[in-house]
């Protein structure tokens, strides 16, 4: 059964690399100043939980320092 029109929304993940943990979405709001989302160094934002799960094979396979994110 498929149904017609309806589109995969892909949910954002926020990970502080300090930590080493992922942050709940509700507690990004307070880095929001009117319109825009201004993250510190130490978080980083992965478009949806498939690119987040990639990136932390790859730090596992060649290590953080290898990996270069764009």
């Amino acid at each position: 059964m498929t149904i017609q029109g309806q589109k995969y929304k892909a949910k954002p993940v926020f990970w502080d690399t300090e930590l080493r943990s992922v942050l709940d979405v509700n507690s990004i709001g307070k880095y929001r100043t009117k319109d825009r989302l201004k993250l510190p160094n130490s978080i980083c934002r992965f478009d949806s939980q498939h690119e987040f799960k990639v990136y932390l094979e790859l730090c596992r396979m060649y290590g953080t320092d290898k990996i270069v994110r764009q």
